[in-house]
């Protein structure tokens, strides 16, 4: 900081500080970004001041995760989680709190069922009524018969053979067209 600005290691300048009391955002361990700072007035995740943080109880909990009294924040941004800290992890990409699924952005999965929502395999997510690939539902998809292609993206379900990317049907189990029929 100089008498001015605060500064942000990658070249960013931070504007409008409150100059006794701006600080980097310690970042205690080494899976930490040291990437937000703060005053006695505001948050900053690099140069861009953070929406609605509490600069009293602002601490960066994990890499580019912050959380105050309010809720968390992924890069700086507000997001829906209110205690990052509950969350556990479901595969790789997302998260359960107990009450919601949530996706690596921390946005609400809808239509997840908490209860019997599970990671099938890399991306592959499903519950008793649905199959996702990452936070896409797959329409159609059967979960009790669904099973992923080792191929990657594509997925089936018995009567059909999905790309992950569309949902869409494309080779029926059967070797005919996407709609199941020889």
């Amino acid at each position: 900081k100089d008498k001015y600005n605060g500064y942000y290691l990658a070249g960013g300048v931070i504007t409008d500080i409150d100059y006794e009391t701006f600080h980097p955002i310690e970042a205690k361990t080494p899976d930490q970004s040291g990437d937000y700072a703060a005053d006695k007035h505001k948050v900053f995740f690099r140069d861009k001041e953070v929406p609605g943080a509490d600069p009293a109880t602002f601490k960066e909990v994990d890499f580019y995760i912050g959380q105050d009294k309010h809720r968390a924040y992924n890069k700086g941004i507000p997001t829906q989680i209110k205690d990052y800290s509950k969350l556990t992890e479901v595969g790789r990409l997302m998260y359960s709190d107990g009450t919601n699924i949530y996706d690596s952005h921390f946005n609400i999965l809808p239509k997840a069922d908490v209860a019997t929502f599970e990671h099938i395999s890399d991306n592959w997510y499903k519950d008793k009524s649905h199959v996702w690939w990452s936070s896409q539902l797959v329409a159609g998809a059967n979960p009790e018969t669904f099973q992923p292609v080792p191929a990657g993206g594509f997925g089936g379900d018995g009567l059909s053979i999905r790309d992950a990317g569309t949902g869409d049907p494309g080779e029926s189990a059967d070797g005919g067209g996407g709609s199941g029929e020889p």
